[in-house]
């Protein structure tokens, strides 16, 4: 694992918060999220927004390469399928930007059925650390 990547996680409480795990799949960082019971809304499916933070957090991770910190400016959200209870949530993220003042991901959310259940795409300014 990225020593950076390490160190981001090392004090990103609200990943922790949430359960999410990282990994490292053939260099790209990804991230794995399990579903619980406080994570559904009313129509017991995970809430839109624990969808948004398990996203925003996967852009944050897919930028955080080279030395660079950043800060969310922009992000927006398909939601395709709902997630259930107990379904584990991997992030496949693809950089499209990653220059010194901005960088721009698409973060793709599947279960472990390999069904997409959302598609995100995040912008963020970024600074060297």
């Amino acid at each position: 694992m990225n020593p950076s990547i390490e160190a981001l996680y090392a004090v990103d409480a609200c990943a922790k918060w949430l359960g999410i795990e990282t990994f490292d799949d053939q260099g790209a960082i990804r991230l794995k999220m399990r579903v619980h019971q406080n994570m559904l809304n009313g129509v017991s499916v995970c809430h839109g927004g624990i969808l948004f933070a398990l996203a925003d957090t996967a852009l944050a991770y897919a930028l955080f390469i080279e030395g660079f910190t950043g800060f969310g400016i922009e992000g927006s959200i398909h939601f395709l399928l709902p997630a259930h209870l107990d379904d584990t949530l991997l992030t496949r993220s693809t950089l499209q930007r990653h220059g010194k003042a901005l960088g721009i991901a698409d973060v793709v959310i599947t279960n472990q059925h390999e069904q997409t259940i959302a598609i995100f795409r995040g912008s963020a300014l970024r600074k060297k650390s």
